[in-house]
């Protein structure tokens, strides 16, 4: 790796810079100092003299001999007292120059050798990046000192880049602004200026740093510095340092992790006291943060046993102290015997802890817990000098609590009560035109949220038999629970006479073959009962009043559901197959829904049963730019028989993947009368609005038990898809659309048209129906 000063910088690729030409001197300097001292006197007159014709004989352009002449070295440490501190980042170069003539220890250590991660401009460089990055700030420097004092200017400089140092043996950053001193800097034109105007120098200022633009204007081979700069690293750790963690936890503030605030805290507490073993822990004291965070603070516990102990009277601790009127507090750790915190921070290494509580409300809202492995490192001197940082946090947690109730708020709306994006405008405006009126009226009403003349869509995928898939799930667990039971009873009895015993016992006999003969839902109900509130409570009771064998007992309960008490197989299979046929289905629609967002918006709502349903509502009222053509309803109505065709061919694909296997039959209702919409407020859900357009709603309802008039046979069946219509105009266009899903492979060509037998308060339904190609 190159470094500052090092032979081999020429080999690698030059930025494009301007041929300004630079030397060392020392005479700008030297004219300084004769100017504000009188070296008149004897013996100073003559060191000085000695200095002279010493620097007079040293090549302003040999920089190794410059570096090597231990008389230069030492009047620069002399007349400089800034090069005699070790530990400061200081180094003088010729003007336009970043190689080094003297330099501090400590900036050998960092850029003549390979110890420390630099970072600028946010991005982590090595010395040759950083060389050009600093290369850059120098032609800023020289074009700036051009027009100061060859056009006789007063531009300030631009603020220079923070610079990042990391030994790689630490965890820690220190930051440093670069500033560079050209006091004893002299600009030498070799020819007659070019007349600028104070436009022609105003763009050149606006320009700087861009070559080509400035080489145009004046050559840059004409230019000369002589002198040398000064090049300070001013540590800002400590000042970054917060300036930087104001910016992290505002940003977190919107979305706060306890974790990583924890980490992130850590990380500035240990630039801030430059050491390794500091550590910063957090205990949000509030209830929603209870059984999370364990490693959010230092003792490793949950927030639930942090809370749990300090509001235990007979359980000691340091915690305790912490009080408003002493919300701060450092101490020595030690184990005690009595303390369990700190028997457990000890145990962990930690030296020293520094506390600092928030209140909200006359109680502990948070803990911050500041530790350290270091017993030398936390003391009362720095505790106070970091009060800022702490005051910063106890500003933005206070802050961040209402912004936490607003994600609250967010989170309860997104999950239960979202509003769909395609109408939100319609709540912003109305909720625009709420607040506008409140400031002047406390009393006001919301308006009301309709939207009116919509054609609905309406669609099913249902699974086939699902009742009788459920009972019969439901009716192999309690018969498998029967059977248990009976042999663990069967098994004491033989060990113990009991009356009760054999009551129960026979019982169960008599229930299982009820259920071995057929399935009532009500016996369901008469079995759960039995075992849960009579049999289980009375074997629990004998086994621990007698010397019952263990082992069926232990096998028994090994077969029960930890939450149901009762057997849970056959039935969990059954819910965990609809749950997951019903989420594949949603996630296809929802997908689908997506790409014919972009078409129209439109209103799309789902719930999930024994299957999926949806409602689609489409119409000028619910786009804003009210964007809605009657093309648009045909294209959605062959959409929709197109998804139900994805849907089907969907659950097909999963039969393999299903621990039990179910098929679904889809359904489309079509109904072109159009209807109307509203907001309840009271519920947070859309309904149809208007006495005659509860009609719908009751059609929907009962369609899917439909059956073929004259028969028993169900409308709706596996792997297929009926449309429910009530007029001839709308079965000779779906005959149309069907056709042409017929023609692209979607369905067989076989279209059944069917009537419907009559339903209570429904009649003249008809059906289309038709096979899905899979």
């Amino acid at each position: 790796m190159t470094r500052i000063g090092g032979s081999d910088r020429d080999a690698r690729p030059q930025a494009k810079v301007p041929a300004y030409t630079s030397s060392f001197s020392l005479l700008p300097f030297m004219h300084g100092i004769q100017g504000e001292n009188d070296w008149s006197c004897g013996d100073v007159s003559s060191q000085m003299d000695q200095i002279w014709d010493t620097l007079a004989s040293v090549d302003a352009e040999a920089l190794d001999e410059l570096r090597s002449d231990s008389t230069l070295q030492s009047f620069i440490r002399m007349m400089m007292p800034s090069m005699r501190v070790l530990d400061e980042i200081n180094f003088i170069t010729a003007p336009y120059s970043l190689e080094p003539i003297s330099m501090t220890s400590r900036a050998k250590a960092v850029f003549m050798t390979e110890d420390y991660w630099i970072t600028l401009a946010g991005q982590k460089v090595d010395l040759d990046d950083m060389h050009e990055g600093l290369l850059h700030m120098r032609l800023i420097d020289a074009q700036i000192l051009i027009l100061n004092k060859l056009f006789d200017q007063h531009f300030p400089k631009p603020p220079s880049s923070i610079i990042t140092l990391r030994h790689k043996d630490r965890s820690f950053d220190q930051y440093y602004h670069v500033v560079i001193n050209h006091e004893f800097v002299n600009v030498i034109s070799r020819v007659d200026l070019p007349d600028l105007d104070e436009d022609q120098i105003d763009d050149l200022y606006n320009h700087l740093g861009d070559v080509e633009y400035w080489e145009n204007v004046m050559s840059s081979s004409e230019i000369r510095f002589e002198g040398f700069c000064m090049v300070n690293f001013v540590d800002v750790t400590e000042t970054e340092n917060y300036s930087r963690l104001a910016t992290d936890l505002q940003a977190a503030s919107k979305g706060v992790k306890i974790d990583e605030l924890s980490k992130l805290f850590t990380d500035r507490f240990r630039s801030y006291f430059q050491a390794e073993d500091i550590d910063v822990g957090f205990n949000p004291l509030k209830e929603i943060f209870d059984n999370v965070h364990p490693d959010s603070n230092l003792t490793g516990w949950t927030n639930r046993e942090v809370k749990h102990k300090l509001n235990d009277a007979n359980f000691e601790t340091v915690y305790k102290e912490l009080s408003q009127e002493n919300p701060s507090l450092i101490l020595k750790l030690r184990y005690s015997s009595d303390d369990k915190f700190q028997q457990v921070l000890v145990a962990k290494g930690y030296k020293n802890l520094l506390l600092y509580a928030f209140f909200k409300d006359d109680a502990i809202d948070l803990i911050l817990e500041i530790g350290s492995k270091d017993k030398h490192k936390l003391n009362n001197a720095n505790a106070r000098s970091v009060l800022n940082l702490v005051n910063l946090l106890q500003k933005v947690w206070n802050e961040n609590q209402s912004i936490f109730d607003n994600v609250i708020n967010s989170v309860m709306q997104r999950h239960f009560t979202a509003i769909h994006p395609t109408i939100e405008w319609r709540f912003k405006e109305a909720a625009t035109r709420y607040y506008a009126k409140y400031q002047y009226d406390s009393k006001v009403q919301m308006d009301p949220i309709v939207f009116n003349d919509l054609v609905p869509l309406y669609g099913q995928a249902d699974i086939v038999g699902s009742s009788m898939l459920r009972n019969t799930a439901i009716r192999a667990d309690l018969l498998h629970n029967l059977e248990l039971l009976q042999s663990l009873m069967e098994q004491w009895s033989d060990t113990i006479t009991l009356n009760m015993l054999d009551n129960k016992l026979n019982t169960i006999r008599h229930l299982h073959a009820d259920l071995n003969e057929a399935y009532d839902s009500t016996l369901e109900n008469v079995v759960v009962s039995l075992l849960i509130d009579d049999v289980h409570p009375y074997l629990a009771s004998i086994k621990e009043r007698y010397d019952l064998p263990d082992e069926p007992y232990a096998n028994y309960l090994s077969h029960l559901d930890e939450h149901l008490e009762i057997v849970y197989d056959q039935r969990k299979k059954y819910e965990d197959s609809v749950k997951e046929l019903n989420l594949e289905i949603a996630c296809y629609l929802e997908n689908e829904d997506n790409k014919m967002q972009r078409v129209l918006p439109h209103y799309f709502e789902k719930y999930k049963t024994d299957g999926v349903e949806y409602n689609i509502y489409l119409g000028r009222s619910l786009t804003q730019d009210h964007n809605y053509q009657d093309f648009d309803l045909t294209e959605f109505k062959i959409w929709q028989l197109k998804a139900m065709c994805g849907i089907a061919r969907l659950v097909q694909r999963m039969q393999s993947s299903l621990v039990t296997p179910m098929l679904t039959a889809q359904l489309v209702f079509v109904y072109n009368h159009k209807l109307s919409i509203r907001f309840r407020m009271d519920e947070k859900r859309f309904d149809v609005d208007g006495t005659y357009n509860v009609r719908y709603e009751i059609l929907k309802k009962r369609i899917d038990k439909a059956t073929i008039l004259s028969t028993n046979d169900r409308l709706t069946q596996a792997g297929k898809i009926a449309i429910v219509y009530l007029n001839d105009s709308d079965r000779d266009e779906y005959v149309q659309h069907l056709n042409y899903l017929a023609d692209s492979n979607y369905i067989d060509g076989d279209i059944e048209m069917l009537e419907l037998n009559p339903m209570q308060g429904v009649g003249g339904l008809r059906a289309l129906r038709v096979t899905v190609k899979h």
